[in-house]
């Protein structure tokens, strides 16, 4: 028995969603940017729809509500916090080693691609 086994393939997923996100942004002609405009009242809808919760290595739980490329092609974040406010003074971010969710990463950028705009 192998007690990674399932543990490995988690991880190998979350890489290629991660890879393929990059691509993804990366290659996209409209922009390399998710961030909602809320004043719109359609990108208000989808923002409302998708964001979603990680937790990062400091065991705070937070929304990831805009993800893009940053100019060395990382991907980068901003998030609220559970109470509403802006995480890290609404400024990008990357995660930290010990953040995960790159599946859902990757599912907030294929369902908004056309939400995309230029940072």
């Amino acid at each position: 028995m192998e007690a990674k086994k399932y543990l490995n393939q988690i991880e190998a997923i979350e890489q290629m969603a991660k890879e393929e996100t990059i691509q993804i942004l990366k290659n996209n002609a409209q922009g390399q940017c998710i961030e909602f405009d809320c004043d719109n009242d359609e990108e208000n809808e989808a923002y409302c729809e998708s964001t979603f919760r990680v937790m990062t290595g400091d065991d705070e739980i937070i929304l990831i509500c805009a993800v893009g490329l940053d100019e060395n092609d990382h991907l980068v974040f901003k998030a609220e916090t559970l109470n509403g406010f802006e995480y890290n003074d609404d400024e990008w971010f990357e995660f930290d080693e010990f953040t995960h969710g790159y599946v859902d990463v990757y599912n907030f950028v294929v369902t908004n691609l056309q939400y995309a705009k230029k940072h």
